[in-house]
This record gives structure tokens, C-alpha cells and sequence, in this order.
């Protein structure tokens, strides 16, 4: 059965209000569980590879540390986490069977993705009989603006995150508020035996660059402390859990589980 793929991205930026409670911004999450059975919570496996296209290269020296977080996270709440040493394992085979998976200028993934993708979940689950998901947790950039220059804030994803200041300038400064930023989600999708999406959320996490002062001038730069606050990172992976794990506080809407039809 071929992986269901139909994610619906919603990438929308909402009114003003400065409490997390009236974000408006949480992912249009996708809940398969009425059709796509697994015994959850029990035992999963959290996926090296991504579901979606690849990281940026700055992000994936941060997915270890986001994989060991969302580890912890699903053992709190029930869940045993298999070795993913397996996956690795079929992953590489399959990468050498149908050789480039992405296209190297826009980094997009292609039909052979899919293909070794397929195969390498086969492999895992027939290895694996207890085994009743597997967890991708692709870390992912979404172009937003700040919003209200007053209040320097920028909300997305169900998150609200101040403008972060670095360098040596004071008071007032000059900036253009209208330069795209670069903000970090969380992107979960899971998938059970019959390689059915049985579900799939995101979270914001953090914007990725600081507003750089010298003097009264300031630029965009990538933030020195990029993923560094757990608080933040926690944050989002609660969202992108939500409902599978539900979150207390959760700022978007509840809806019932929704239905898919099987290719």
C-alpha cells in the first residue's frame, strides 16, 4: 500500500491578540485513527530520515537533540521507543538500490524517495512484529513576517515568539519589518503497519534568525542560540503531538478524526 501523502499545509497568519490562548495559528492537523488502526500508545520507532523533503543543512545538526526530547515525551506518555538501527540499516540499502532521492538544487524529493521509503518500512515492521508505528520528526522552515512592529512578535503554528535582539546597539533602531524570516516547526507524521498516515501535526518551534544591532542600524542574521531553549523546543512538540498526545492548553480548534481513502 503506498504511503499516504495528503498533507494538507496550512500556513496561516491570524489576527493580533498578544495571549497564546487567541493564537489562531495551530496547524490543521490530520487524525487517521478512526480508519488507520494501531495499537497505541505502544511501541514506536522514531524514523533518522524524514518524512517530507530534507532539512536545511542547519537544522540537521539539531535532530538528534530534537529526536532524544520527543524520545522522552513519548516514553511520558506510554510509549516504548524501538532501536532505529534497523531503519538505518534498510534506509542505506535502499538509498544504494535507486540511487539520487532528492533532486540536488531544490532539494525536493522525488519519485525514488517514495519507492525507497516504501521498501524500508516493509523491511522495518516485517522485522519488527510488536512494532505499531514509526515517528517522523522532520524539522521544517516556514517564511513569515513579524507581525506589529510596536509589539515585535511573530505567530505560527500554534506559537507566539518575541523578537530576538542580538549585538551591541541601544534604544531605537532601524529595521525593515517587512523581510521574511525563517520560522521552525516540527513537522510529526505516523505511520502504522499498513504504512497508512495514521497521523500528522506541526508545531512551531523558534524563528530561526535575530534582528543584529549596531549602532542604530539592524540586519537579519541567524541567531546564535538557535534551538537552544527547551522550553520552546518542548513546546513544539507538544503541538505537533496534539490530539495522538493531547496538550493541555491547546490553542486551535478540536475536531473529530478525519478520513482518508486508501490508494
Amino acid at each position: 500500500m503506498r504511503l499516504i501523502v495528503n498533507c494538507l499545509a496550512v500556513f496561516v497568519l491570524w489576527g493580533c491578540s498578544t495571549t497564546p490562548q487567541d493564537n489562531n495559528t495551530a496547524y490543521n492537523y490530520i487524525d487517521n485513527r478512526n480508519i488507520a488502526s494501531a495499537e497505541l500508545p505502544g511501541q514506536v520507532m522514531i524514523a533518522p530520515v524524514n518524512f517530507g523533503k530534507p532539512s536545511r543543512h542547519y537544522l540537521t545538526l539539531h535532530e538528534e537533540k530534537t529526536d532524544r526530547q520527543v524520545s522522552q515525551y513519548l516514553s511520558d506518555n506510554g510509549y516504548t521507543l524501538a532501536d532505529n538501527r534497523p531503519f538505518e540499516r534498510h534506509w542505506l540499502n535502499a538509498r544504494q538500490k535507486y540511487g539520487v532521492l532528492t533532486n540536488p538544487i531544490t532539494g525536493e524529493k522525488n519519485q525514488a524517495y517514495d519507492d525507497a521509503m516504501q521498501e524500508t518500512l516493509s523491511a522495518v515492521f516485517a522485522a519488527n512484529p510488536t512494532l505499531q508505528a514509526v515517528v517522523f520528526t522532520d524539522l521544517t522552515e516556514t517564511p513569515i513576517h513579524y507581525q506589529l512592529a510596536s509589539k515585535r512578535f511573530a505567530r505560527w503554528h500554534g506559537v507566539q515568539r518575541k523578537v530576538k535582539t542580538e549585538g551591541v546597539g541601544r534604544g531605537a533602531y532601524q529595521f525593515n519589518w517587512n523581510e521574511t524570516v525563517d520560522a521552525i516547526s516540527l513537522a510529526v507524521h505516523v505511520v502504522n503497519r499498513q504504512q497508512q498516515l495514521l497521523f500528522h501535526s506541526v508545531g512551531g518551534i523558534q524563528v530561526a534568525q535575530a534582528i543584529f544591532i549596531q549602532n542604530k542600524t539592524a540586519e537579519l542574521r541567524r541567531r546564535h542560540d538557535l534551538l537552544v531553549d527547551k522550553k520552546e523546543l518542548v513546546e513544539g512538540i507538544r503541538l505537533a503531538f496534539h490530539p495522538l498526545i493531547r496538550m493541555h492548553g491547546y490553542p486551535g480548534p478540536e475536531k473529530p478524526k478525519q478520513a482518508v481513502e486508501s490508494p
